[in-house]
């Protein structure tokens, strides 16, 4: 078993962080350079415990002991006792007695954006240590097309014709990436589409020749990726070409590579 590979990027709103399991699962999360998540008090359901609304893109009670406070109130302060993600049921300590219903709040430990959001693509809690990363894989701070707030997102490789549409490029302010607007935010900084084709037997249609790998990394080395994903059709029925793009790419000296055919 190797360790955690994470890869993080803080903007001046959003950090977004990215990390391989040691399974090579890939995962992603998006947090408030504040080092907070963001949501709304839906309806009190019985004493210290609320319904909410959240985007946080967690299946687990990671968030015991987190302070919380109102958004629109910072007095108002107590602490999270437990999260049910599956019912997104929030249980509060402290004897509250005003309505909370509508207000807007956030969660917090007085730790970096980097840190929370580690924890939460790792599934760490609180009082528990983060597993062992690979810190040299994190990536430094840089500007996005929209200064900043776009954050660190890596090359796909794909065969031709399965680009998707970015949708990002909405990224409103304040409060709406938060919790009440699903997020819109693309995968990847950029797409390559191959001309090659395997069909669903693992024959190969369309040869990956060395006329189009020289193109591939002509495109590539304009820009210098800092994590490159390989996924091709059908490389689960041959993943030739997909083995010979990363091998290539690992000669040319490209470092993170990660091919569907990896992923068990």
């Amino acid at each position: 078993m190797g360790n955690w590979k994470i890869w993080m990027d803080t903007g001046r709103t959003f950090t977004d962080c990215m990390s391989v399991d040691p399974k090579g699962k890939i995962s992603r999360v998006k947090v408030l350079s504040s080092g907070r998540l963001r949501g709304k008090i839906i309806q009190c359901t019985d004493h210290g415990k609320y319904e909410i609304k959240e985007n946080w893109g967690v299946h687990e009670d990671l968030f015991t002991d987190y302070n919380f406070q109102l958004v629109q109130n910072t007095s108002k302060i107590c602490n999270v006792l437990s999260f049910d993600p599956r019912n997104s049921i929030l249980k509060l300590s402290g004897n509250i007695t005003d309505d909370l219903t509508g207000n807007e709040f956030e969660i917090y430990a007085e730790e970096e954006a980097a840190v929370l959001a580690a924890r939460m693509v790792t599934r760490t809690r609180l009082a528990d240590e983060l597993p062992e990363i690979d810190r040299h894989v994190f990536s430094s701070k840089r500007a996005g097309k929209s200064g900043g707030d776009e954050g660190m997102r890596p090359l796909l490789i794909t065969t031709r014709g399965f680009r998707d549409t970015d949708p990002d490029g909405t990224q409103q302010n304040d409060l709406q990436c938060n919790f009440n607007i699903k997020q819109t935010y693309s995968y990847f900084d950029r797409v390559i589409e191959l001309d090659e084709r395997i069909d669903m037997q693992g024959k190969v249609l369309v040869e990956l020749t060395e006329s189009r790998i020289n193109t591939l990394l002509r495109e590539i080395f304009g820009f210098t990726p800092g994590l490159v994903i390989v996924a091709l059709m059908n490389s689960n029925k041959n993943p030739l070409h997909e083995k010979i793009i990363r091998n290539v790419l690992k000669t040319a000296g490209v470092k993170c590579i990660y091919a569907s055919y990896m992923v068990k």
